[in-house]
């Protein structure tokens, strides 16, 4: 059994006596805390990349909130199982340095 965040504030808020209040869950791939970011420095979505290494989090993250993604196969999503998905990302890289070129041909 894995114990993510959601159980750790619990316990942590009946430790603290505080069991009325409830946590605002702000995790991936729920699209909130990548709203608040997008809010708080005034970008559009299409002004945003989300760079990350799994699609269950990261891309669907992204995807949840119209935002374009890269996904960096160095972590636990393969190529195959991303191009199996309902909704691949934009972009997918071997590595961070793939990412860099790619970024680097983009902006000429």
């Amino acid at each position: 059994m894995l114990v993510d965040c959601g159980a750790i504030n619990e316990c942590l808020a009946y430790a603290a006596g505080l069991p009325q209040y409830r946590p605002v869950m702000a995790g991936k791939p729920d699209p909130l805390l990548l709203r608040r970011i997008l809010q708080q420095h005034r970008l559009g979505t299409e002004e945003v990349l989300v760079v990350g290494d799994d699609w269950e989090t990261d891309v669907l993250m992204a995807q949840r909130e119209e935002v374009w993604s890269a996904l960096v196969l160095t972590g636990t999503t393969t190529r195959a199982q991303a191009e199996a998905c309902p909704a691949p990302p934009e972009l997918m890289v071997a590595d961070l340095k793939e990412l860099g070129r790619w970024l680097a041909r983009s902006r000429k």
